[in-house]
């Protein structure tokens, strides 16, 4: 092995004999010398290696980013191609994915398909709009995670003109997954089945909007079909709200509905959850089997049941029991006559005008 020190007045001052240095890291196009004294060039890519393999950042030629500015340079068309390859380039543990402004044309999926995985824009200046490939392309996801620990904010997503199955669906056929958590997102769309599809566990929606969604399906925007979920803080604007339709379908147990604004929630063999202080419509139905039995074990409190027009929802209780409904203003509230274990109390029954 060659020796590299560093002598001074016959007293070695710097030892660095053992360093090694190799190609992989060492920036590409670099020269320096091993431990064992031969010259070697560098093959690291820019923005690889070291720490930087843990984050990458993506922009757009389109609003005017550069290679300087960004790992990954889209070009406003097929966009998810550069976003998927960033995504891939990151360790099997996960990192962080940065998206610059500007707008990113989604023709096919954008897949997380490893755990701990977060992606930040910067708000509604971070577009990524849906471009199928085919016109016809109705089966379409935007973006598909299925690891858990996935994390995104601040992203705004759009579809205009077309017609897809979801822009976020969290799904493993392969196993559970948990941890998911949409912050800050807007979600506009004028004929997508679904905005958010959670099929997962331990999982938060929190602060985001449904924008000018109108003619949105009526299987749901937000569906949750697993439990100990929280949707909290989201709200409609311009949404499917006005058209009566489902916009929080909750399928799951031990999940938590909280301050939702405009938007409709959907109980169907929904237990052990609670529902609390939204505005918009609660419809109680029995659910997708029979075995489910309707809604049992909730808490249904402090919801103002608003509709579209203005005037005020009427809650049916048929299919709740063993439930608490109290401090909710409603038009009314109906049951059968079959005994429900369900404690109703301390409702303020508005009347038929609008507010």
């Amino acid at each position: 092995m060659a020796v590299n020190k560093v002598v001074y007045g016959g007293r070695t001052v710097m030892d660095v004999t053992g360093d090694t240095v190799t190609p992989e890291t060492l920036a590409e196009g670099t020269t320096a010398t091993n431990a064992a004294g031969e010259k070697i060039l560098g093959t690291m890519k820019a923005g690889g290696g070291g720490k930087r393999t843990c984050r990458f950042v993506i922009g757009t030629s389109a609003a005017g980013w550069t290679n300087a500015d960004c790992d990954y340079l889209c070009d406003g068309t097929a966009d998810d191609v550069e976003i998927n390859a960033a995504i891939q380039a990151l360790p099997e543990s996960g990192g962080e994915i940065r998206i610059l402004d500007g707008i990113y044309q989604i023709t096919e999926t954008i897949v997380i398909n490893k755990p701990n995985v977060s992606i930040e824009g910067n708000g509604v200046a971070t577009v990524l709009s849906a471009h199928p490939l085919r016109s016809s392309d109705s089966y379409l996801i935007m973006m598909q995670c299925q690891k858990s620990y996935f994390s995104m904010t601040k992203i705004k997503f759009l579809v205009e003109d077309v017609s897809i199955q979801a822009m976020f669906y969290a799904f493993n056929s392969g196993g559970e997954i948990q941890g998911i958590i949409i912050r800050d997102c807007i979600f506009e769309g004028y004929t997508t089945e679904l905005c958010i599809a959670l099929n997962a566990i331990n999982s938060i929606v929190e602060g985001c909007g449904l924008d000018d969604c109108p003619n949105i399906a009526s299987v749901g925007l937000f569906v949750t079909t697993k439990n100990n979920n929280i949707i909290k803080n989201n709200y409609g604007i311009h949404t499917a709200h006005g058209c009566q339709t489902t916009n929080i379908c909750s399928l799951g147990t031990h999940n938590q509905f909280i301050g939702n604004c405009g938007l409709n929630i959907a109980m169907r063999g929904t237990c052990d959850s609670i529902v609390k202080s939204n505005i918009g419509d609660i419809s109680l139905e029995r659910g997708t089997s029979a075995a489910l039995g309707g809604n049992k074990n909730n808490i249904i409190t402090g919801n103002i049941l608003q509709l579209s027009d203005g005037t005020y929802g009427i809650l049916n209780t048929r299919y709740l029991s063993n439930s608490i409904v109290s401090g909710n203003i409603v038009k009314g509230i109906t049951t059968d006559d079959v005994e429900r274990n369900n404690i109703i109390s301390d409702n303020i029954l508005m009347p038929t005008q609008t507010v």
